[in-house]
């Protein structure tokens, strides 16, 4: 797929050169534009490319606009926000992370969250619950499926069933902000979850740490495979960390009970820096 950002090599120079070689990226199957200039894409460049006998592009994507005191960001008046900067301070995912989060929304102006997937990795890997679920009667995470889940669990699964197609629908239709904010519900329903069993607790048989466990892990391997264009690095190291084997990562294995958990290693996802980043209002 070729999707074509809007600048100068759009214009009829950068489509009739490129246009002579094989394997050109004209037309692209997306070409992305800011709303301010659809005019010009939507009607004058077609026009030129009719006339001249050129393909169109297969869809127009334009994009709402990031302001500074409420105001479109511009060279010439230099509020403008480097994103090389933000990215040296703060690393690729957590920029990656707030981009798509928040600017991901290409219909409103975006004017200058906390991530759930750190903590609710770390709770459920804690050395107190591994060490109740070692008590508790082995069992697998399908033939947990097997067994009704009731309480808090019960309205968990349901939900991450049906992730993989949200994700993928809003996908489709480039809204990337909201496939983002479904991966984010799941992973706030189980934390929720985990919450209200407490399977850390003495009071609760090991039982229910094993169960809390187990379908705790298979939240983090769905929401993980689906979260890697999103935070690459960190969806990789959760991912590693769960002992998800490379060719159990692609989104065929997003759905509930697709791909194994291999063994299990505690570890901190994001940096202190990085996870701050990802705090609402940042």
């Amino acid at each position: 797929m070729y999707v074509w950002f809007d600048a100068l090599a759009v214009y009829l120079t950068g489509v009739e050169s490129p246009g002579d070689r094989q394997g050109s990226p004209w037309p692209p199957n997306i070409q992305v534009m800011g709303k301010d200039i659809v005019r010009f894409h939507a009607l004058y460049l077609p026009a030129m490319l009719l006339a001249i006998g050129k393909p169109l592009s297969h869809t127009l994507l334009a994009h709402a606009h990031w302001t500074a005191q409420q105001r479109k960001m511009s060279k010439s008046i230099g509020n403008v926000a480097d994103p090389f900067d933000a990215m040296e301070l703060w690393g690729v995912d957590a920029v990656h992370f707030y981009m798509a989060r928040v600017g991901g929304r290409f219909k409103d102006d975006v004017d200058e969250t906390r991530s759930l997937l750190g903590n609710f990795f770390l709770r459920i890997t804690s050395r107190t619950i591994r060490k109740r679920v070692a008590s508790a009667p082995q069992l697998t995470f399908a033939q947990l499926l097997d067994q009704s889940l009731d309480g808090p669990n019960g309205g968990v699964l349901p939900m991450l069933r049906t992730l993989k197609a949200r994700v993928e629908r809003y996908v489709e239709k480039f809204e990337v902000g909201e496939a983002l904010d479904a991966i984010i519900l799941v992973l706030r329903e189980a934390n929720g979850a985990l919450t209200h069993t407490a399977p850390w607790s003495p009071q609760n048989p090991p039982a229910v740490a094993q169960e809390s466990y187990l379908l705790s892990l298979e939240v983090l391997q769905v929401t993980g495979v689906c979260l890697q264009p999103f935070i690459p690095e960190a969806a990789c190291n959760l991912l590693d960390a769960l002992g998800v084997r490379e060719g159990e990562r692609s989104l065929d294995f997003a759905g509930v009970g697709k791909a194994d958990v291999g063994e299990v290693r505690g570890m901190k996802l994001f940096e202190e820096k990085k996870m701050a980043a990802l705090q609402p209002g940042q």
